[in-house]
């Protein structure tokens, strides 16, 4: 009985602490204007931490190779290429070189497009059930099929009659 009241004792008061924890975060979200749920936030959250341990990392290695190279006696620093700007060789390179990024980049956007295009075109593809046997569509491609013949003979019937008139046509003014 003595376990189980300190027991309840303890459960009341970690949970008065979370409630006061989640006060506090809570007040400081409504003082910032932040809320910490929203996915953007956590996405630039993790983006920011991401940055901040990338610096941490190069400083931790810069300095390991300060170390090293302080204790081998020696002071490497990167060696220092002279490259001279105005030369047309290497204004040539540059310009080459832009050239085929540019294109790369202009292929993979193109790509992109295309892929875009094709999986816009299957989702808006429907998927068409029909029941060949129902008698409706039966009906209703017979109705179908007989105005497209219906058309067609039209068609040839004004071929005929102009095919008629020409000759007509050509007969008078042989006549003529």
């Amino acid at each position: 009985m003595a376990a189980t009241k300190i027991q309840a004792g303890f459960k009341g008061h970690k949970t008065r602490k979370e409630l006061n924890e989640k006060k506090k975060q809570k007040e400081m979200e409504e003082s910032l204007g932040i809320n910490y749920d929203d996915p953007e936030v956590e996405m630039a959250a993790t983006k920011i931490q991401a940055g901040f341990k990338g610096m941490k990392a190069r400083k931790e290695v810069s300095e390991l190779k300060r170390q090293t190279n302080l204790a081998d006696g020696t002071n490497n620093t990167e060696d220092v290429v002279d490259i001279d700007l105005d030369d047309p060789e290497v204004e040539m390179a540059a310009t080459k070189i832009q050239a085929g990024f540019k294109g790369m980049k202009a292929r993979k956007e193109v790509n992109a497009m295309k892929e875009s295009d094709k999986e816009s075109s299957k989702t808006n593809e429907a998927e068409v059930d029909i029941d060949l046997e129902d008698p409706e569509v039966e009906m209703a491609a017979t109705k179908i099929q007989a105005g497209f013949k219906g058309m067609k003979a039209r068609k040839e019937v004004s071929a005929m009659k102009e095919k008629e008139i020409e000759s007509s046509t050509v007969i008078e003014n042989e006549v003529d």
